[in-house]
């Protein structure tokens, strides 16, 4: 089964509590914008949010029993702080989830046509991680995704710190180039010069222009992208997903 985790923790080194500030005017916090525009993808998979078992997390896990409630979200998992690696291992457990989706409470944007995609070319070839290469990708739009087993395997290979905290370093490093893909993605080239700020929420200044960004969009549009209905490549012409992707814009392996 394949199932949508999302990250997030308030205790952010950079910006503490950023998952909480709000992002549009009507007063909508970043991981609710996320979260909802994640809720579109329900017809292909569950979205599960991991956040740890720290006190100062209150705020937050409160939040997501209401999205739960709400029907916005499947449920949540409160695990390890410095393990995160684990914490995604215990909730594909207890989810039953074998392929994930790998998306960071700090990207509200992320592409959900980008996730449909990296999630079409998991299920139909041999691979146990898949996302898009960095260099031709915006920041703040990717996505990963990964088999469970690939994770649990990677425990005992890689262990390190900073594999721990930070997830997927080790499936990255053992992964290789399919022989080909008949799919297509997301030259970034041509749009890394429209839009040159990132678009991930990390530090304050980022968040300021994720706010300009999406307040500068009509009512219309901005609940459209919140629901789901459209993608950050709808609104933001002439940002466009092409219908082919280059082998090289992947960054794939496989079995």
């Amino acid at each position: 089964m394949i199932g949508c985790f999302v990250q997030v923790r308030l205790d952010s080194r950079r910006l503490p509590g950023k998952a909480l500030l709000k992002i549009t005017d009507a007063g909508v916090t970043s991981i609710e914008f996320l979260l909802n525009r994640l809720a579109s993808l329900s017809d292909l998979m569950p979205v599960y949010v991991l956040t740890t078992t720290d006190a100062s997390e209150k705020p937050l896990v409160d939040l997501l029993g209401r999205l739960v409630s709400n029907k916005i979200i499947n449920g949540f998992h409160c695990g390890s702080k410095s393990n995160v690696r684990k914490r995604f291992i215990d909730a594909s457990e207890e989810y039953s989830i074998s392929k994930i989706v790998r998306v960071t409470g700090d990207n509200p944007l992320t592409s959900l046509a980008a996730i449909r995609k990296l999630s079409a070319i998991m299920i139909n070839s041999p691979t146990h991680y898949l996302t898009f290469d960095r260099r031709y990708m915006h920041e703040g739009l990717n996505s990963e995704i990964f088999t469970s087993q690939t994770l649990i395997s990677s425990v005992d290979r890689f262990n390190s710190e900073n594999d721990r905290e930070h997830v997927t370093p080790s499936l990255r490093r053992y992964s290789q180039p399919l022989p080909y893909l008949q799919s297509g993605l997301i030259n970034s080239y041509r749009y890394r010069s429209i839009i040159k700020r990132s678009l991930t929420i990390d530090t304050f200044e980022e968040y300021t222009n994720v706010y300009k960004l999406l307040n500068s969009l009509t009512s219309s549009k901005l609940d459209r992208l919140m629901n789901g209905s459209l993608d950050i490549y709808d609104v933001f012409d002439p940002l466009k997903l092409p219908s082919m992707i280059s082998r090289k814009d992947l960054h794939v392996g496989y079995n």
